[in-house]
């Protein structure tokens, strides 16, 4: 990851590297594998590695359902017919 290229808003080429070198300690062997697979000068500061970590490693990231989700629906005990329905037709709206 260069460290050049103060474009961008990411306030410098040397805080660019200190953000850089401080993320770098904090990281997990996951991560890691997946930094070391960014080609070299892909990245050129710190806001575009940022976005690009955000959208990999999110926890809000929503897999959407499959089909075979569908058949994991199942009325609970004491549910009303109608309250299974909404249920049922909530996750076939997002396919």
């Amino acid at each position: 990851m260069g460290g050049g290229g103060g474009g961008g808003g990411g306030g410098g080429g040397g805080l660019n590297v200190v953000q850089c070198k401080m993320l770098m300690s904090t990281i997990t062997e996951k991560t890691l594998l997946w930094f070391s697979g960014i080609l070299d000068d892909h990245i050129t500061f710190f806001p575009q590695f940022s976005k690009m970590f955000k959208e990999q490693f999110s926890s809000k990231k929503v897999d959407p359902p499959w089909l075979h989700d569908l058949f994991d629906v199942k009325q609970r005990e004491g549910e009303l017919l109608k309250e299974y329905l909404n249920r049922f037709c909530a996750i076939l709206v997002r396919l």
